[in-house]
C-alpha cells in the first residue's frame, strides 16, 4: 500500500496530531514508503473499528525510523 505522505514540524503528542489516516480489513499491512525518506522518522497509531464504524480507543502510539 502506498499513501501519501505528510511531513509533521514536530513529534506529535497524541494521535490526533498525526496528519493521514488508513483504513483496512487486512490483519497485516505493509506501508511503502519513497526511498528519499530514508532516514526519517515515522509515527504509527492504530484503534480498531467495528462493521458499523465505530471506531475504539486508540492504542499506543509508535514510532520507528524508516531504513
Amino acid at each position: 500500500m502506498m499513501i501519501e505522505h505528510q511531513y509533521l514540524r514536530r513529534e506529535p503528542r497524541n494521535p490526533e496530531e498525526l496528519t493521514v489516516s488508513h483504513f483496512t480489513r487486512r490483519k497485516h499491512d505493509l506501508i511503502e514508503f519513497p526511498y528519499d525518506n530514508s532516514g526519517k522518522q515515522c509515527f504509527i497509531c492504530v484503534r480498531y473499528e467495528n462493521g458499523k464504524g465505530d471506531a475504539g480507543p486508540w492504542g499506543p502510539m509508535v514510532s520507528s525510523f524508516i531504513p
